[in-house]
């Protein structure tokens, strides 16, 4: 992750920024009480019902997003209860949003 650019405005696409999405996202499901770890696919949490696998997908451009959701369900494949395709959009959005004074 060290040597990617993790700047939020830069919009290049990262391996790191990849990465630290994964990350951020397991600490957000464990801050909530849920029971997750770093395992393939991305992450596997327990809702209360076992082992339930996300494959994570940070999208660079709105072309990629269906070939994303594709690898995603590739990941998913050998889980036979599903999964979920978690998308990041971040970089889809404007880098810091202004707002008009009132």
């Amino acid at each position: 992750m060290a040597g990617n650019v993790m700047q939020p405005d830069d919009r290049a696409t990262s391996q790191g920024k990849d990465m630290l999405w994964e990350v951020a996202l397991l600490a957000d499901l464990i801050n909530y009480g849920l029971s997750g770890r770093a395992v393939e696919p991305d992450i596997m949490v327990d809702f209360g019902m076992g082992d339930y696998p996300i494959a994570c997908k940070k999208i660079w451009s709105e072309k990629n997003v269906e070939k994303n959701d594709s690898k995603g369900a590739k990941q998913l494949a050998p889980f036979e209860n599903g999964g979920v395709i978690a998308l990041n959009l971040d970089d889809l959005t404007p880098a810091r949003l202004r707002s008009s004074p009132t």
